[in-house]
């Protein structure tokens, strides 16, 4: 993976997940180091990750990206899908995609948890924050 742009602890710190450039999200086991899943379904590079409170879920929010130099060392954003991922870290498959706006979405974050609730909030580039009751729905 390279390079890696967004890096997120689960809450007990036993799985760190880490992603870029390579739109995959990859797993690892802290403890031992070891790679333990790869969860793929972006189309674009992976910014930013976020886990939920019991660690059941993680958010994953992309951007496209334009190279202006052969090395991709100079860039900007070429189009935005506002688009967010859950993923299930039980069956380490992606379980929603979320997408209100053809803008881009900046920041993806969970809710602390209430109840059996795992919510999450997104802001974005449309001038507006959007919650989501359930991870799934």
């Amino acid at each position: 993976m390279n390079p890696v742009r967004a890096v997120a602890f689960s809450p007990k710190s036993k799985i760190l997940a880490a992603a870029g450039d390579s739109k995959v999200i990859v797993l690892y086991d802290t403890s031992s180091g070891e790679q333990i899943a790869n969860l793929s379904g972006h189309s674009a590079w992976i910014l930013s990750l976020s886990w939920s409170d019991t660690g059941e879920y993680l958010l994953s929010r992309s951007v496209n990206i334009l190279c202006i130099d052969m090395n991709c060392k100079l860039t900007f954003p070429s189009s935005f899908d506002g688009k967010v991922k859950v993923w299930s870290m039980e069956t380490k498959a992606c379980v929603a995609t979320h997408s209100e706006t053809d803008k881009a979405v900046w920041n993806a974050k969970w809710l602390p948890k209430v109840g059996k609730t795992e919510g999450f909030a997104t802001a974005g580039a449309n001038r507006s924050i959007a919650f989501y009751r359930e991870a799934t729905g």
